[in-house]
């Protein structure tokens, strides 16, 4: 990809949090019972997306 192709952080994580069959819909919900993977951060999400480092992970859950 060139320069002028390439999204931001935010971007790319707004395109992950919604449904695989309704890409730029709304962003999926945490709820009770449905399968997720949770991220926690160390610092702020505004922060951790300005510089992006895996020490900004706190921990993380799948499935």
């Amino acid at each position: 990809l060139g320069a002028d192709e390439a999204i931001g952080p935010a971007a790319a994580l707004r395109a992950y949090l919604t449904a695989p069959g309704a890409p730029g819909g709304a962003p999926r919900r945490v709820r009770t019972g449905a399968p997720a993977d949770l991220v926690l951060l160390h610092t702020p999400l505004r922060e951790a997306l300005a510089e992006l480092a895996s020490g900004n992970v706190r921990e993380v859950w799948t499935g």
